[in-house]
Order: C-alpha cells, then structure tokens, then sequence
C-alpha cells in the first residue's frame, strides 16, 4: 500500500486537521509546554503544506518542510522539537487507523549539545556591578562574588 494513501476514506488529513490534532493532544501524556511546541509545529506544518498546495502529504512532504524550515532560518532545536511533534502525530494517526506514518525514516538535524550561551561582556558586567547597592553587608557579598565570579 502506498504510504501516502489516507487509510480510512473521508479522513483526508487536511480537511479533518482540527479534529485530528484534537485527538492526539488529548491522548499526549506530556506537559503542557511540550503540547504547546507540538502543536505549534503541526500548525507550522499544516500552513506549510496549504501554502504549497499540498493535499495529500507524504514522506517527501515531511523532508521538503525540514528544508523549508531549514531555509528559514530556523534553529536545529526547534526543527528537531518540530519533527519529533510530527513522528509522534503521524504514530498516533497510524495507530487510529486514520493515516500512515509518514515520517518514517526522516531524521532530526543534529543538536549542538554545547554551552548555548554568550559569556557577558565587560559592558554587561559593570553595569551589574553598578546597579549592586554596596551600602550593606548583602550588598558587599553579592558585589565580591560577582565580581570574583566574573574575573576568574
């Protein structure tokens, strides 16, 4: 069987989207900022295939969306919290007998699992430093300690 095909007539994925994406945040067992991602990227994905004239999604759909977000600019991260909202959907449709998993196969961009952050700049700090009420004995400690902490 073609893995594109809707597995059940009259559940075409694009026009039952709001239906089904109901479904599957009711069966999720997630916090809730974890639905809120998935579900902004499915909302990204069903924009994405509306935009493209794309009734029908699949494999190559999925693959042509990372690119597109790719080509946005988008953050590795965030594709890969945005691809693994679509594996888990995809799974559940599948697992409803509602539509194939399409995203079998598709793979993730690699995540930098590095320090994310910039250092503060000599700027940054003494403007801390300055904004620190050195009148009192907190205000001592906290100015020492910033200040031992930044020069290290």
């Amino acid at each position: 069987m073609n893995k594109s095909i809707v597995v059940k007539e009259n559940n075409s994925i694009i026009a039952n989207k709001n239906i089904f994406i109901n479904r599957f945040v009711k069966f999720l067992d997630v916090a809730p900022l974890t639905v809120q991602a998935y579900t902004s990227g499915l909302k990204q994905f069903f924009t994405y295939l509306a935009s493209n004239g794309i009734k029908q999604p699949d494999r190559n759909s999925i693959i042509e969306f990372k690119k597109y977000l790719i080509e946005n600019n988008r953050k590795n991260s965030t594709i890969a919290l945005y691809l693994s909202g679509l594996k888990r959907f995809f799974t559940f449709l599948e697992n409803e007998g509602l539509y194939s998993n399409i995203t079998i196969g598709v793979k993730a961009p690699k995540i930098d699992r590095g320090h994310k952050k910039d250092a503060f700049s000599g700027s940054q700090i003494k403007e801390v430093m300055t904004t620190i009420n050195t009148n009192s004995l907190e205000g001592l400690r906290n100015f020492a300690m910033i200040g031992l902490i930044t020069t290290a």
